[in-house]
């Protein structure tokens, strides 16, 4: 339905403009032939940007979904290192305290 009024409308368009200039039917027929060029072109185009558009999601939801899971594989290295850090301190801690009181006690 688009498709016939915009073609009406071109057509009526360049109707009108060939009744000002008094032109042949031939160069009404060659000047609906670019029209209708420039509308396949163009309706062509829109069907291969619909399709990009499609590709460039699904791209866009797979590279999210590999960040989202390196995001959270490096939450799990972060939360074991910093496990092992505290347990670390701890254990040194321990041992500071350990060698104070060893001091404590010789003096």
């Amino acid at each position: 339905m688009t498709d016939l009024l915009a073609s009406g409308s071109l057509f009526l368009f360049t109707g009108v403009e060939l009744a000002s200039t008094e032109s042949t039917i031939l160069e009404l027929i060659s000047k609906l032939g670019v029209v209708a060029v420039l509308w396949f072109w163009l309706r062509d185009l829109k069907k291969q940007m619909k399709e990009q558009s499609e590709l460039f999601d699904k791209e866009t939801n797979e590279i999210r979904m590999n960040y989202d899971r390196l995001i959270a594989n490096k939450d799990i290295e972060h939360a074991g290192y910093k496990d092992r850090l505290e347990k670390e301190i701890l254990d040194k801690s321990e041992t500071i305290k350990i060698l104070q009181d060893k001091l404590l006690e010789n003096k």
